[in-house]
C-alpha cells in the first residue's frame, strides 16, 4: 500500500488535490491499484421505497408547538428538541 496521506486521496477532494499539484494522477492511480479487493466481504441488499400521500406533514409541527420544553416524540418515532415560535417581535 502507498504511503500517501488519507486526506490527499479522499474521493471528495482528489480532483482538487491533483489540480493543485499536491498529488499526481499517476500516484493516485498507483494508490488505487494497491488497494485490496474486498468484494468477497460484500453483501447484496434490496431497498424498497414507498410513497404515501396521506401523511400529514403538519402533525410534526403541531406536536412541536404544543410540547413543553425538552424532547418531543414525532410521528416518525424520532426524538427531537421542542422548538417554540417567537411570540414577540424583536426590536
Amino acid at each position: 500500500m502507498s504511503n500517501l496521506e488519507p486526506k490527499l486521496v479522499d474521493v471528495r477532494t482528489i480532483e482538487r488535490n491533483i489540480e493543485r499539484g499536491l498529488l499526481s494522477a499517476q500516484d493516485y492511480q498507483a494508490y488505487l491499484d494497491s488497494l485490496e479487493d474486498s468484494a468477497e466481504f460484500s453483501q447484496q441488499s434490496e431497498v424498497m421505497f414507498s410513497y404515501s400521500d396521506t401523511a400529514d406533514p403538519s402533525a410534526t409541527d403541531a406536536a412541536v408547538r404544543a410540547a413543553p420544553a425538552g424532547e418531543v416524540d414525532t410521528p416518525k418515532g424520532r426524538k427531537t428538541k421542542a422548538k417554540r415560535k417567537r411570540t414577540t417581535k424583536r426590536k
